[in-house]
Formats: structure tokens, C-alpha cells, sequence
């Protein structure tokens, strides 16, 4: 990853990552109004570049996914109905009694639903080993934002989640058509995770995007991203063979998915690394340790930077006092070498020697 307009000891650049402890609202209006918020940036930077959102099609479906679920729940919390503690569409749709959904959301929300709670997005695999997605797979993301963008409603509440522009243009259809089954690893998924921090990031520094505003779902990103890498790395080396088989698919604890990781490169003889790679190596483990940590403590489930609030309602409590974004962001940046590469460094050196089946897909 490259922050090309990234410079950590600028102080002016570090200002713009300052978040108002007074933005956040435990409220389901403001959690809406933040993915509305990233979506319509994501569309007006990409919108400007060529072929920009096919390497970042599962981030920008996750948000646009949980917009739209976030959306049902804002309007529900609205119509004062009970919210089920569901992700389903069907399911949310069936709770409202007194707004009437416009036909078109639904007609939107069916397009993306490949599964029942989006994990499609986040995920490469389902429990049961196959793939969310095929080659096949598509989504005209042009022509949903002109759906969208159709939409008239009196009492369903929406926010707009793109700027108009021409739906027909050939180009912008071509650039437009996500396609879906290209990624092949967690890795994948996670760099296009990271391409999309990376054009948030660049457009705060640019002056494009208030930090207040986008804050939730930066931060679930960047917590994805570390999930994703940890996975992948995990799975690498199950697949390689020098690490115990252990289904990690349904686990989210960074934590935990850093200490099976940590143990693993704790427990290896390190002795044919050179001196400067192994003290890198422990520096990289000190430094990511700090920033999955930081993480972690900040949201402990995966849920605080989607949700206001658990299931029963209580507020996911978020200190913004004490959030430190840049040091957050730099730390993201200064570890990316060792979650990316160690075990390549670790199997070039000898360290470990993958046994790499063929490629199941």
C-alpha cells in the first residue's frame, strides 16, 4: 500500500485526522448518515479515474450493502417498530407496519443479496467451503445508482448515496460492472480493503473528505483489513502445512487471531535469518501487536464501527478522546511489509518450507 500524500511528521496533515469527540451520536441516523457520507465519496473520487472500482468492488459493496441495511434500521427506529437483530433484507422488510418501501429499494436490495447477511462482501468462502462468488458473477453498480437514484418516497427516509452522472455512458458502465469472482484469497479481498482505505485517506489529506464524517466506516475498514491479513497468513501456512489445522473462518478476535499467528513465529528457529531481518522482524511483531490492539479495544467484535448498539440495545460506547487516528494509521502503514510478506521472507530464508498444493480455484 502507498499513501502517496502521506507525511506523518506534517502537522498540518496530522491535524486533518483529528476526530471531534463531539461527532459521534450513538444513533442509528448517525451511523446511516457516515456510510451514506463514504459511498458518495467513494463514487465522486472514483468517478474521476479510470477503471477505479473493480479494485476496491468488495469494499464498496460492503458499504453500499450495510447502507442499505442501515437505511431499514434508521427507518424502522423512526417508525418506532422493534428492529430485529437480523442482516437479512427479507427479514427487516417484514418488521415495517407503517412506512411502505419503495419498490425500487427492495428491487436493489435483491440484486446484491448473495447471501443472508453480507458476509459475501467481507469473506471469500461460505461455512461450507465454496465460494460466494463464480467468474460469472456481476453487479452493474451504474445502473443500481440510476435505480437509486429514481427513488421518490414520502415517509421512507433515504440519503443519497451518489451523485448524478450519465448512467449510459459506455465507459462508465464498463468501469462500473464489478466483477465479483476475481478474488481468489482473503489477500485479495483485503487489497481491495486497502485501496479503498487508501482513497479515503488520500481524499482527507486532500481536503475532499471531513474526518468527522467518515471516521465509523474508515475504522471498520482498517479493522477488516488487519482480520483479513491475519486470516490469510493463518490459512497460508495450514495450507503449506507447518501449521495445525484449526477452522479460523468463523473467528474475529484479533486478538486471538494474532496470538495463533504470534505463537507460530515465536515457536520457529530463526537463526538463518540474517541479523537485520530478524530485528526487523521482531520490530514489525512489536508494532503490529500495538496497532491490533488498539483495534481490538476499540471495537472487540467487529460490531462497534457498524452498529450504535448490541442487541439488547445498550450503546456501543466508542471514546473519541482517546482515539488517536494518525498514530492508528501509522502503525497500519509501518506494519503492511510484515503481514504481507513474512512468510515468503520466512520460506525464502529457509525458515519454514511450504508444502503449496495446487491452487483449488
Amino acid at each position: 500500500m502507498l499513501f502517496q500524500h502521506f507525511d506523518f511528521n506534517d502537522k498540518e496533515t496530522a491535524k486533518k485526522f483529528r476526530v471531534d469527540e463531539k461527532a459521534h451520536s450513538v444513533t442509528w441516523k448517525h451511523y446511516y448518515s457516515s456510510y451514506t457520507y463514504c459511498l458518495r465519496k467513494i463514487f465522486s473520487l472514483c468517478l474521476t479515474q479510470n477503471y477505479a472500482f473493480n479494485p476496491k468492488a468488495r469494499a464498496v459493496m460492503f458499504i453500499l450493502r450495510h447502507s442499505l441495511e442501515l437505511c431499514y434500521k434508521y427507518n424502522l427506529e423512526r417508525e418506532k417498530a422493534s428492529i430485529p437483530l437480523s442482516h437479512s433484507f427479507s427479514e427487516l422488510e417484514t418488521a415495517f407496519k407503517k412506512f411502505e418501501i419503495p419498490l425500487k429499494f427492495t428491487q436493489i436490495t435483491k440484486q446484491i443479496a448473495f447471501d443472508e447477511d453480507g458476509a459475501c462482501y467481507r469473506y471469500l468462502q461460505k461455512k461450507d467451503g465454496t465460494s460466494y462468488f463464480t467468474y460469472e458473477d456481476k453487479i452493474h453498480l451504474a445502473n443500481i445508482a440510476e435505480t437509486y437514484s429514481s427513488i421518490s418516497s414520502s415517509g421512507f427516509s433515504m440519503d443519497s448515496i451518489a451523485k448524478s452522472f450519465d448512467y449510459k455512458n459506455r465507459r462508465l458502465q464498463w468501469d462500473l460492472t464489478l466483477h465479483l469472482g476475481e478474488c481468489h484469497t482473503l489477500g485479495q479481498i483485503r487489497t481491495q480493503y486497502d485501496n479503498t482505505i487508501e482513497l479515503l485517506i488520500d481524499g482527507v489529506i486532500l481536503n475532499n473528505i471531513d474526518i468527522n464524517k467518515i471516521y465509523l466506516p474508515l475504522l471498520y475498514l482498517v479493522r477488516h483489513s488487519l482480520e483479513l491479513a491475519l486470516k490469510d497468513n493463518i490459512i497460508e501456512l495450514q495450507r503449506g502445512k507447518v501449521l495445525s489445522e484449526k477452522d479460523i473462518n468463523s473467528e474475529h478476535s484479533l486478538v486471538r487471531l494474532y496470538n495463533i499467528y504470534s505463537k507460530f513465529l515465536e515457536a520457529l528457529d530463526k537463526s538463518q535469518l540474517p541479523e537485520e531481518t530478524a530485528n526487523q522482524l521482531t520490530l514489525y511483531q512489536e508494532q503490529y501487536k500495538q496497532l491490533n490492539d488498539t483495534i481490538h479495544n476499540l471495537d472487540t467484535n467487529s460490531r462497534y464501527f457498524r452498529f450504535p448498539v448490541d442487541g439488547d440495545g445498550k450503546a456501543y460506547q466508542i471514546n473519541l478522546k482517546k482515539l488517536k487516528l494518525i498514530e492508528i494509521l501509522k502503525l497500519y502503514y509501518l506494519t503492511d511489509p510484515f503481514i504481507t510478506f513474512t512468510n515468503y521472507v520466512l520460506e525464502d530464508h529457509g525458515v519454514i518450507r511450504l508444502d503449496w498444493p495446487p491452487d483449488p480455484y
